[in-house]
């Protein structure tokens, strides 16, 4: 299959906490990202929306009909970060604690 230079296929971050010390009960695993101090840059993204990115993104639905949904022209660039992170995303502190397949 052929694929275009530069086209975005997929993404799936993966959340790391801070390292649980090496005394403690949780080693060798990491804290939560989202409530140990990990997710502090998430403090710094822009809580305004990304004209530039939402014409883009719009332009790109027209071209391939599918509509946008009616409240994404107004979702901050913060809000669509934490909502990515919140649903999407290999959350490594769990790991401990999965069941084996």
């Amino acid at each position: 299959r052929h694929h275009h230079p530069g086209l975005h296929r997929s993404i799936y971050p993966i959340l790391i906490g801070a390292p649980e010390p090496v005394d403690s009960k949780g080693y060798p695993f990491t804290g939560n990202f989202f409530v140990d101090g990990s997710a502090a840059a998430l403090r710094g993204l822009p809580d305004k929306v990304s004209k530039p990115t939402m014409a883009a993104v719009t332009a790109f639905l027209d071209k391939n009909g599918v509509a946008c949904a009616a409240g994404s022209p107004r979702r901050t660039v913060a809000q669509a970060v934490k909502d990515l992170f919140a649903v999407q995303g290999a959350q490594l502190w769990n790991h401990g604690e999965l069941a084996p397949e």
